[in-house]
């Protein structure tokens, strides 16, 4: 009851006051943390694996996705190990990223930085609609976490988690503008009608 109770009040401190979070985490070691991502990686893949049962059977008869409930429930618990996993990974390539722009902080301080910053993602982006306003919330906590785990100004903080956004837009606008001037897109476009 206590692990419960524990994660029910680290959501609480990291959604409402998460400047103050993680000024107070630098003691804590990654066990903590895991257990912590874990347990919020799932109560977000059992989360989504209603939503998406609930919007399948409004697509589908009921019976049709009866017959699919053990291999979704194998994909669910696929989705929650490779969830798990996945964090120490990203966490390992944020750190990178990080100690590039100046980080001064560890792995284990970016391994909190992640598990900590996806709480509003895995509490809430499993609800339709709500899922981009709480992108952006996680956006917020990632770069508190970042300014005080690793000692960087606000700013800079925020340049650590624009700057790959903005290079992904940049390729994404050079393909389009490939695609556009080389009479490619409209081959695509007269192709689908």
């Amino acid at each position: 009851m206590d692990v419960i109770k524990d994660i029910v009040n680290k959501v609480e401190n990291v959604l409402f006051r998460p400047s103050e979070f993680f000024s107070n985490l630098r003691e804590e070691d990654v066990k903590n943390s895991f257990i912590y991502f874990a347990a919020m990686s799932l109560f977000y893949v059992v989360m989504r694996g209603i939503i998406s049962g609930i919007f399948h059977s409004f697509n589908f008869s009921m019976m049709k996705y009866m017959s699919l409930g053990s291999s979704s429930i194998s994909i669910l618990i696929f989705e929650y190990i490779a969830m798990v996993v996945f964090g120490f990974v990203s966490a390992l390539l944020l750190h990178v990223w990080i100690l590039i722009f100046g980080g001064k902080g560890s792995y284990v301080n970016t391994y909190q930085i992640y598990a900590y910053g996806s709480t509003p993602s895995l509490l809430l982006a499993w609800i339709p609609i709500v899922n981009m306003v709480v992108w952006i919330y996680s956006l917020y906590v990632y770069i508190v976490g970042t300014e005080k785990l690793h000692k960087v100004s606000r700013t800079r903080a925020l340049w650590i988690y624009i700057t790959p956004l903005l290079i992904i837009l940049l390729l994404l606008l050079a393909v389009f503008w490939f695609l556009l001037t080389s009479g490619k897109l409209a081959e695509m476009l007269g192709g689908m009608m």
